[in-house]
C-alpha cells in the first residue's frame, strides 16, 4: 500500500463513506456519479451507431487496446477495451460555451510515451477555439483558449492530423492551423507560440481557403529521449508550388522539401506517414479539392531519404479511374506493409489498398463488398463506403486496421488475409444531427427521430440500432435528411416527414414501418433544409411549410391516400412559419412566424391571425396534450411563454427563474398532477442544462449535471407515457434519453445517512447486493465547514474503512473541487473534526488526504496529494489512537 501521510486528530465517533455532490458507491466496489443536481438522472444514447463523418482514429503506440477518435461535430471518443465500446469524452461542454459548443474535434494527439496523456483541438466554423489536454485518458480536461481558429466540420477534415507530440521531448507539441501557420507548445499544451520561421498561412481563395497546414509529422529518429526532435514535415493545402515543408532545426526555420513533384497546382497533400527510421516518407494527394468531397484525382508518392539534400520521389499510386488518395498508414514493425485509402471514388466505390512491398505492388481489398453491418443495418445499401479519409494500422497488431467513412468506422481483424472482412465498428459512437423528435401518446414505439443524412429511425429498443434500418431503406425511399417529423396524436399509425428530396413529404400508415410519397402536385419550394410538417390529431389533415420559396399548403387524407396539396384560401402564413397541430382539436393547426401566430380550425384550408404581437425570437413551439389551445414557446434569451387560448395571448412563465429557454418539450404528468410536465433546455435559476417543471412552471428541477450537457443541442421532447423521461436531440451526438434515477433505498443494519451542513439538494443513501449508492449535494468538504451527504456508522476505538472508487463524473476542468471517499468524523455537525481520504475526478488532483484537527478549524492537507491517479482506485483510512493514516492502492493489495 502507498501511504501519503499520517495525522493526529481528535477522537472520532463515526466512520463513513463521505460524498460531496452525487455518486454511487459499493463499500468495496464503489461507483461514483458526481453532479450538482436537484434530481439525479440516468443518461443514455439511443443507439443508431455512427451516422456521421469521423475525421480520424489514433492508436496509442505504447498501450495495446487504447485508441481515440475525433469527429467533425460530435466531439471525441476513447475506445473502452473492457466494455468493447467507444466512450464519449466531451459531453460536458455546455451550450453556452460558444468557443467549442459545436463539438467539432478538428484533431487529436497522444503522447507516445505516456498512455494517459491526450490532446484535443476543439472548435467549429472558424469561431474561438481551444486545445484541451488530459493526463487521464480524457476523463478530465484542462483547457487553453488559443489565438487561432478551428473548424472540425470544415474542408479538409479528412486530412491530418494537425497536432502532434514530439516523441523525444513530449512537453513539445506542434499544431498546423487553418489560417495562422504552425504553433508550438513547450509545456504540454498549456501555452502556445507561433513559429516565426514557418511562413505559409492559407490561400486567400478557392477550395484551399482556410485549410492551411493540414498535417504535421515529427521524425523521431532525428532526436533522442530528452532531446527534442529536429526534423519536422508539414503538408500545406495550397495552389502554390510548395506543398511539403521541412524543418531540420526543430521548427525554427522551414524550407520546401527538395524534389517535390508538382503535376498541377490543384494537387493538395492530405496525409503523410513516416517510417520509424525516418528514411521513407509516404504522401497522399487529392486533386481538385481537399475533401472529403470534390476530389477528382490524386497521387501517392514514396520519398526516400527525405532528410537529405536530394530526396528521391517515386509515384506509387495504383491505377484509379476517378477520385483521389487520402489515408496512409505503415506497420511500424514491418514498414514495407502499408495501407492507403481512396477519397471520393464513386466508380469504383471508395476502397482500401494494401501493399506488402513498400508500395511496389498493391492489392485492392474490395471492402464495400466484404463488410458486416449487422450491428447497424442502416449502414447497408443504399449506404456505400465513401469519404474514406483515414486508414490506420494498430501498431500492436497489423491484422487490426480501421478506416473511416461518411457514417462511421469499419475495422478488420484479419487485414493481412487475402480477402479481409470488415465490421461496422461504432458501438458507443453516436453522431447524428437530430432535427426533430416525435414521441407518440400511444402505440407500439416511444420514439421516432428525424435526422440529417440518414433519414431517421423508428426505435423499438433504445439499446439497438433498428433492424429495419432507416426510414424507407428497404423500399428504396431512403432519401438522406429528414427535416421534420410528426405523429397523429390520437392514431399513431399516421406519421409524416419532410425531406430534402422532391416531392419532399412522405407519409406512413403503419407507425413509420413503411413509407410513401405525398403527391407532388401543388408543392412550391421545398428542399431548403428547413421544411415544417404537422399532422392533425386524428391523422386526416397534413400541413406543410416548404420554407424557402414556398408557403404553407395542406393535404387531406381519404382512406389510405392523400390529396394533392392545396393553397389555403385565407390568411396564408408567411414563409418559414413553424407549424404545430393541436393535440385535442382534430382540425386545428397553429403557425408561428416572426411575432405572428395564426390558427386554422379547418385543417389548414383557412387561417386566422390570432395575434401579431406574439413573443419574438421563438425557437420551438409545442402543443400541450389533453389541453386544447395550450401552446408553449421557447424564445431563447426571451424566456419561456405559454398561451391557453390558441395563441391569442401569451404569458411569460416564471421569468425570474427561466432566463433562457432554447428548447421546450412536454412529457407525462407527475403522479398526482393532471397537467403535463414541461421541460426546458437553457438557463433556469442560473444553472445551464436541462430542467423539468411538474407544476406548470412555478418551480423547476435541474435534471442534468456537469457531465451531461452535450454541446450544441437542437431539440428536446418529453415522453407522454413515462413521467420524467426527456429526449435530447443534438447536433452531432445523436439522441439521448434521460430517466429519473432509481437506486437502493435501504441501508444495512447499524448504518445511517444524513446531509451535513444543509447542502442545496437533499441527499439519500442505500445498499443492495453489496453496492452502495449515496446521492447528495453541497459546496464541498473543506475550509472551516462542510456540505455533503454522509453514510455512516459508529466507530468505537481503532478501525479501518476501505473503498474502491470506480468513477467520479465531473469532467472539466480537471482540477475541479469534486471528491469522494472515506472519512472518520468526530460529529455530525458541519464544522466537526475529521480525517478524509478522497479521490477526485482526474489525475490533476488525484487522491487527497485532508484533516480538520478541531471543530471549526481550517481544513489542512498533510503532506502532498497523490497526483497522477484517477478512478478506479482504492482508498483506505485507519485510526490507531489519535493517529489517522490514509492509504491508496491501484488494486487493493499493493
Amino acid at each position: 500500500m502507498k501511504t501519503p501521510t499520517g495525522c493526529h486528530c481528535r477522537r472520532s465517533v463515526a466512520a463513513a463513506i463521505a460524498i460531496m455532490f452525487c455518486f454511487t458507491i459499493d463499500l468495496l466496489e464503489p461507483r461514483l456519479l458526481l453532479a450538482a443536481v436537484a434530481q439525479p438522472y440516468d443518461w443514455r444514447n439511443v443507439a443508431m451507431k455512427g451516422t456521421g463523418f469521423i475525421n480520424g482514429v489514433v492508436f496509442h503506440p505504447a498501450q495495446p487496446g487504447l485508441m481515440y477518435a475525433n469527429t467533425d461535430m460530435g466531439g471525441a471518443y476513447r475506445w473502452d477495451q473492457s466494455a468493447a465500446r467507444w466512450t464519449p469524452l466531451t459531453d460536458w461542454i455546455q451550450s453556452t460555451d460558444w468557443s467549442v459548443n459545436y463539438n467539432g474535434a478538428e484533431t487529436i494527439a497522444v503522447d507516445p510515451n505516456d498512455p494517459n496523456r491526450v490532446y484535443l483541438g476543439l472548435g467549429t466554423y472558424y469561431g474561438p477555439s481551444a486545445v484541451l489536454r488530459s493526463s487521464d485518458q480524457g476523463r478530465t480536461w484542462l483547457r487553453t483558449n488559443v489565438p487561432w481558429v478551428m473548424n472540425g466540420n470544415g474542408p479538409g477534415r479528412n486530412a491530418g492530423q494537425r497536432m502532434v507530440v514530439d516523441p523525444n521531448s513530449p512537453n513539445i507539441l506542434y499544431y498546423g492551423t487553418r489560417r495562422s501557420g504552425i504553433y508550438r507548445s513547450n509545456d504540454y499544451g498549456a501555452t502556445w507560440n507561433k513559429l516565426a520561421g514557418y511562413t505559409f498561412t492559407t490561400d486567400a481563395s478557392g477550395v484551399t481557403k482556410d485549410v492551411g497546414t493540414d498535417w504535421v509529422l515529427v521524425d523521431k529518429s532525428s532526436g533522442t529521449p530528452g532531446s527534442a526532435s529536429q526534423v519536422l514535415y508539414a503538408g500545406a493545402a495550397t495552389t502554390g508550388a510548395t506543398k511539403i515543408w521541412r524543418s531540420t532545426d526543430g521548427g525554427s526555420t522551414w524550407q520546401p522539401l527538395p524534389g517535390q513533384v508538382l503535376t498541377a497546382n490543384n494537387q493538395f497533400p492530405l496525409r503523410g506517414a513516416l517510417t520509424p527510421d525516418g528514411n521513407t516518407l509516404y504522401l497522399t494527394y487529392g486533386v481538385g479539392d481537399v475533401g472529403p468531397n470534390g476530389v477528382t484525382g490524386g497521387f501517392v508518392y514514396k520519398v526516400i531519404n527525405p532528410r537529405s539534400a536530394a530526396p528521391t520521389w517515386t509515384s506509387i499510386a495504383p491505377p484509379l479511374s476517378q477520385g483521389g488518395w487520402s489515408g496512409v498508414t505503415i506497420n511500424p514493425s514491418n514498414p514495407s506493409t502499408l495501407f492507403i485509402s481512396t477519397i471520393d471514388s464513386w466508380g469504383p466505390i471508395d476502397d482500401i489498398y494494401r501493399s506488402t512491398d513498400g508500395g511496389s505492388t498493391w492489392t485492392r481489398l474490395n471492402a464495400n463488398n466484404n463488410r458486416d453491418h449487422s450491428s447497424a443495418p442502416y449502414a447497408g445499401p443504399p449506404n456505400k463506403i465513401h469519404w474514406t479519409g483515414d486508414v490506420q494500422i494498430d501498431p500492436h497488431n497489423p491484422n487490426h486496421v480501421i478506416f473511416n467513412t461518411g457514417y462511421g468506422f469499419y475495422r478488420s481483424i484479419n487485414a493481412l488475409a487475402a480477402t479481409p472482412t470488415w465490421a461496422f465498428f461504432n458501438d458507443g459512437i453516436e453522431q447524428a444531427r437530430v432535427n426533430e423528435i416525435a414521441s407518440p401518446g400511444n402505440g407500439p414505439v416511444h420514439l421516432l427521430s428525424a435526422i440529417g443524412d440518414q433519414d431517421g429511425f423508428r426505435h423499438v429498443d433504445f439499446s439497438v440500432s433498428p433492424a429495419a434500418g432507416r426510414f424507407g431503406q428497404y423500399q428504396g425511399l431512403a432519401v438522406g435528411s429528414t427535416d421534420d417529423i410528426d405523429v397523429a396524436w390520437n392514431n399513431p399509425n399516421y406519421v409524416v416527414r419532410a425531406t430534402h428530396t422532391s416531392p419532399y413529404v412522405q407519409y406512413s400508415n403503419d407507425n413509420g414501418v413503411t413509407w410513401a410519397w405525398f403527391p407532388s402536385s401543388g408543392v412550391s419550394g421545398g428542399g431548403s433544409n428547413n421544411g415544417q410538417v404537422a399532422i392533425s390529431a386524428d391523422g386526416t389533415r397534413t400541413v406543410y411549410e416548404p420554407d424557402g420559396a414556398g408557403q404553407t399548403i395542406y393535404s387531406v387524407r381519404s382512406g389510405s391516400t392523400w390529396s394533392n396539396w392545396t393553397i389555403p384560401a385565407t390568411n396564408r402564413p408567411g414563409n418559414g412559419a413553424k407549424i404545430v397541430a393541436d393535440l385535442v382539436e382534430s382540425t386545428t393547426f397553429y403557425a408561428y412566424a416572426g411575432t405572428t401566430l395564426s390558427r386554422s380550425t379547418d385543417g389548414g384550408a383557412n387561417w386566422t391571425v390570432m395575434t401579431s404581437s406574439a413573443p419574438g425570437g421563438g425557437m420551438w413551439i409545442r402543443a400541450v396534450p389533453e389541453n386544447a389551445g395550450h401552446l408553449l414557446l421557447s424564445a431563447g434569451n426571451n424566456g419561456l411563454w405559454r398561451s391557453t387560448n390558441g395563441g391569442a395571448s401569451w404569458t411569460r412563465i416564471n421569468s425570474s427563474a427561466v432566463t433562457v429557454a432554447n428548447e421546450v418539450g412536454v412529457g407525462a404528468a407527475a403522479p398526482g398532477q393532471s397537467y403535463p410536465a414541461i421541460f426546458v433546455g437553457g438557463t433556469v435559476n442560473g444553472q445551464v442544462g436541462f430542467h423539468r417543471s411538474d407544476d406548470q412552471g412555478a418551480t423547476w428541477t435541474m435534471i442534468s449535471d456537469t457531465a451531461h450537457q452535450y454541446g450544441d443541442v437542437i431539440v428536446i421532447q418529453g415522453d407522454p407515457r413515462v413521467h420524467g423521461r426527456l429526449y435530447v436531440g443534438t447536433n452531432g451526438r445523436g439522441v439521448l434519453y434521460a430517466d429519473i434515477h432509481t437506486g437502493p433505498t435501504t441501508l444495512p443494519g447499524g448504518w445511517s445517512s444524513q446531509d451535513i451542513g444543509n447542502p442545496g439538494s437533499s441527499g439519500s443513501a442505500g445498499e443492495a447486493g453489496g453496492s452502495w449508492e449515496v446521492i447528495g449535494g453541497g459546496a464541498g468538504i473543506g475550509a472551516t465547514s462542510d456540505q455533503f451527504h454522509y453514510a455512516y456508522r459508529a466507530l468505537e476505538g481503532d478501525g479501518t474503512i476501505t473503498a474502491r472508487v470506480l468513477s467520479v463524473h465531473n469532467a472539466s476542468p480537471a482540477n475541479n473541487n469534486a471528491r469522494a471517499g472515506v472519512m472518520i468524523r468526530a460529529a455530525l455537525t458541519n464544522n466537526a473534526a475529521n480525517a478524509f481520504v478522497a479521490l477526485t475526478p482526474g489525475s490533476v488532483n488525484g487522491v487527497l488526504f485532508q484533516t480538520r484537527a478541531n471543530a471549526g478549524a481550517t481544513t489542512t492537507t498533510p503532506g502532498r496529494a497523490t497526483t497522477g491517479v484517477y478512478p478506479p482506485y482504492w482508498v483506505r483510512l485507519t485510526r490507531a489512537g489519535n493517529t489517522f493514516t490514509a492509504y491508496v492502492s491501484p488494486d487493493g493489495t499493493h
